[in-house]
């Protein structure tokens, strides 16, 4: 799965290309193309892709109604921008969003699990997206010790609701400079 960093220079790149642009069609090209609150790309065709974001590690596409799409890339999961959109059924292939301007962006899954995913949700309330990751320092090395109880460290670092933008990559290399072993629980 693309770190932190790779899914912020994603996020610009996917909304330099696509910002504006009105939804024409979602097709879901595979059994796991939209996993969502409401029928696979169910009213979408005609609303403005405000913004392209991300939360942690989802990309966030922000559309005229308030709602938002989540596109999560999983393991082996890879984004492309098709200029001009293509009409085949790519390897791998979830989902493609086609966008009026002649752009569309392409979901793909290259592991065997097929988890990467986009979802579309309704509008939500600030409160529900106001909070932050946790920030380094004695708070978080506190919060750390007492979050999990016995889980291994490593899964505590990578667990999106604890700190949002590590995965594997990212706490395999902070537990080695730190000298500390993968499988120690966080309450040590």
């Amino acid at each position: 799965m693309p770190e932190l960093p790779q899914m912020q220079a994603l996020a610009e790149r996917v909304d330099a290309a696509v910002a504006g642009a009105i939804i024409a069609r979602v097709e879901p090209l595979g059994f796991s193309g939209l996993k969502t609150v409401l029928p696979p790309g169910e009213g979408l065709e005609g609303e403005t892709l405000l913004a392209v974001g991300r939360r942690g590690k989802y990309l966030v596409l922000t559309l005229s109604s308030g709602r938002r799409v989540l596109v999560h890339l999983s393991q082996a999961g890879r984004l492309d921008i098709e200029e001009p959109f293509k009409h085949t059924k790519p390897r791998g292939a979830v989902v493609r969003f086609v966008f009026g301007n002649g752009t569309a962006v392409l979901v793909r899954e290259h592991a065997n699990e097929r988890k990467a995913v986009g979802g579309c949700w309704p509008p939500v309330r600030k409160g529900l997206w106001a909070a932050s990751a946790r920030a380094a320092g004695e708070g978080f090395r506190g919060s750390a010790a007492h979050e999990r109880g016995h889980a291994a460290f490593h899964t505590l670092l990578r667990d999106q609701r604890f700190v949002a933008g590590i995965g594997r990559g990212y706490a395999d290399d902070a537990l080695n400079r730190a000298g500390l072993s993968p499988f120690s629980p966080s309450s040590r």
